[in-house]
């Protein structure tokens, strides 16, 4: 009795619930003149009790039938001999096990990586086939191969931003965009000397790995570990929220309509359009398996950069140190974009740092080397870059910052003369302009603001519009982060560690990075060039007073991070062999300590779902919380099929068997937006009417 009891009079803890809880203090008698009154008082307390325990324990069911109840057989008082009762757990049964296909996802992985490689390579070789490239031929096409994926990924999603505002990719018509695209792939795949090409692409990695076998290993055995999150079903509150639930509704509607309910997809959704476009596939676990891919790819690039400036063993430890922050694992584990944000950043990065070929030879000739024009590689290198920054800005707003990179890297280059450095800058900036463009006119041609649901009050005088602006930009500066002077200065080093403030940490490493960065600034800043040390100095710091004054969420400042990791190889670089080796040791040690060991079990049990070692629906019902499936399991059995859902407060749609729109006050501009104008009953009916 006591345990279902929650009256906050009679319990300090009401809401707890304790099935040893004393005292058990209950209204019957049951004996002497009370025999009546208690009988009765007895049998409504059990009822009540019974109720409430079994609400309360919705996986707890009678294990018997009714007909084998055992009763008292006193005909004063009827009452419940034995119970039996089984634990049961919570399954959604075939409704959700159906919704996804690990199989279906790997196969939509190929056919955009297919895609991608194809037409990236229509635009690259013209741009960096011969221009920029390492010195040795075959780490210039690992180069060339990493931002060739990069590149043919953001144009893929290009093309899907301008056909899918058009309406031309209904139905599998994004399928076709992709086969289409992935054509010189098997063109070039039928050529003899194709496969040794690959090879070859291949041979700096197998290199590498034999070289550095326990750097190899390491990675290997992370890349197992985050595969499981990345094939089992989304959990995340983003991912059920808007990640997943876009492309699902895009499909549906065929066309990337912004939603008056879901203010999120206004975003620039670089990463949600990509989703999109192979949701006719598979439309559930690819999302969060192309995000992990992006995310590999991005750590692969971020490898690259940090060989221009430190040995093969030095960069691959500050790799991975990044790679098992509580950050970088967040983002790899739920279908986050800041994935695609990072591959971005260090491939245009990456671009920056290549060597650029001024004399070239043509092949088979033994002759002088020919000059190109006065731009020629210089012209194609900007091009690349601003195409890549461009796309991290269309990823979303925060990514508007990476901008700055190419043009302190211009400004700061005292290689050039100021009027070269002036074109060079401008062809930049008007290809990230043309990458970015589509993404910003889809919100702006839908609502009249290109940064929707942000900086309303700049395109609106709608009260309403405006209010869910405030909301939204105080999710992000006041839920998270401190905006003090101290903590601007401590800030890098508050991220080791203060994971409420800032929802995740890149562990006590960023103190080690610190340090390092700063032993490669003291050594470089005094020289006649300081270039190399001058421009990721600025870079880190201007992106993280960005980071600091917009959202304080540790996954959006992954690219100042980048800025820093340079100078921390620089810095590494420094030291002499022995003291390298401590160092690796020591971030080693400091990545170790700093893991986010406590979400072990969200790996083991991704693994388990995708095994089919338990049923995927309860996998999604342990990462939920057990909260949300059984409302999903609730509305399937209490609701008709045709019903249309008003949600308040929940927003997580993507499992919901019925049809719904979000109506929560300023989460979004219509419905109860603003609460007090639907202070009368009769308004609040007119708005359920109305949805």
């Amino acid at each position: 009795m006591a345990a279902a009891n929650s009256d906050p009079a009679e319990f300090t803890d009401p809401a707890q619930l304790d099935l040893a809880r004393t005292p058990n203090r209950h209204l019957a008698f049951g004996t002497g003149i009370h025999v009546c009154l208690g009988a009765r008082l007895a049998s409504l307390e059990t009822e009540i009790a019974l109720d409430r325990i079994f609400t309360r324990l919705p996986n707890l069911k009678v294990a018997v039938p009714r007909s084998q109840v055992r009763y008292r057989g006193r005909a004063g008082m009827r009452a419940v001999l034995t119970l039996p009762v089984a634990w049961q757990a919570a399954t959604m049964g075939s409704e959700i096990e159906s919704l996804g296909s690990a199989a279906g996802a790997i196969g939509a992985l190929v056919l955009l990586a297919a895609a991608a490689w194809g037409l990236g390579g229509l635009l690259l070789g013209p741009l960096a086939g011969t221009s920029i490239v390492s010195p040795v031929a075959a780490r210039g096409d690992l180069d060339r191969s990493l931002l060739r994926l990069t590149l043919g990924t953001n144009l893929i999603a290009w093309l899907g931003a301008l056909l899918g505002q058009l309406g031309w990719l209904t139905g599998y018509g994004s399928l076709g965009l992709l086969l289409l695209a992935a054509a010189p792939l098997v063109f070039t795949a039928l050529r003899p000397a194709a496969a040794q090409h690959s090879l070859r692409r291949l041979s700096p990695w197998a290199a590498a790995a034999r070289r550095q076998p326990l750097l190899a290993g390491c990675a290997a055995l992370l890349v197992m570990v985050t595969l499981g999150p990345a094939l089992a079903f989304p959990t995340g509150w983003d991912e059920l929220v808007y990640h997943a639930v876009l492309p699902r509704r895009w499909l549906a509607d065929g066309r990337l309509t912004v939603y008056s309910d879901l203010p999120y997809s206004g975003f620039p959704s670089l990463g949600e359009i990509l989703f999109w476009l192979v949701a006719p596939l598979e439309g559930l676990v690819s999302t969060r398996l192309l995000s992990w891919s992006a995310w590999l790819l991005g750590l692969a690039l971020v490898y690259r950069l940090l060989r221009r400036y430190a040995r093969a063993a030095d960069a691959g430890t500050l790799t991975l140190t990044l790679a098992v922050s509580q950050t970088l694992l967040l983002t790899s584990a739920n279908c986050y974009v800041e994935t695609f944000l990072l591959a971005n950043t260090a491939g245009a990065m990456l671009a920056l740092a290549l060597p650029g070929r001024r004399w070239l030879r043509q092949a088979g000739s033994t002759g002088p080397v020919k000059q190109r024009p006065r731009f020629g590689p210089d012209l194609e290198r900007a091009l690349l870059v601003g195409l890549l920054v461009g796309s991290a800005a269309a990823v979303k707003l925060t990514g508007l910052a990476v901008l700055a990179l190419p043009c302190l890297a211009y400004a700061l280059d005292t290689r050039a003369r100021g009027w070269r450095r002036l074109a060079l800058l401008g062809t930049c900036l008007v290809a990230a302009g043309v990458a970015a463009l589509p993404f910003y006119v889809r919100p702006w041609v839908a609502t009249g603001n290109p940064c929707y649901p942000y900086f309303a009050q700049w395109f609106t005088t709608d009260a309403a519009t405006i209010e869910m602006s405030r909301y939204h930009h105080a999710l992000g500066s006041v839920a998270f982060g401190v905006s003090t002077w101290p903590a601007f200065l401590l800030g890098p080093v508050l991220l080791a560690f203060a994971q409420d403030n800032y929802d995740g940490t890149f562990g006590w490493q960023i103190v080690a990075w610190l340090l390092l960065a700063g032993l490669a600034v003291r050594a470089t800043w005094r020289r006649p060039r300081p270039g190399r040390v001058l421009a990721p100095l600025a870079g880190f710091l201007l992106l993280y007073t960005f980071w600091f004054l917009t959202a304080q969420q540790a996954r959006f400042a992954i690219p100042a991070i980048l800025p820093l990791l340079v100078l921390t190889a620089q810095g590494l670089s420094r030291l002499r062999p022995t003291g390298r080796l401590a160092t690796r040791m020591l971030l080693a040690a400091a990545a170790l300590v700093s893991a986010p060991w406590g979400t072990a079990g969200h790996y083991l049990g991704s693994w388990m779902s995708v095994c089919r070692l338990i049923p995927r629906s309860q996998y999604v019902d342990i990462e939920t919380d057990g909260r949300y499936l059984p409302l999903v399991r609730l509305l399937a059995e209490e609701t008709p099929a045709d019903a249309r859902l008003l949600l308040l407060f929940e927003h997580r749609g993507l499992y919901l068997p019925r049809t719904h729109v979000i109506g929560t006050p300023f989460f979004q501009a219509g419905g109860f937006t603003p609460p007090e104008a639907f202070a009368s009953p009769a308004r609040v009916l007119e708005v359920l009417r109305r949805e």
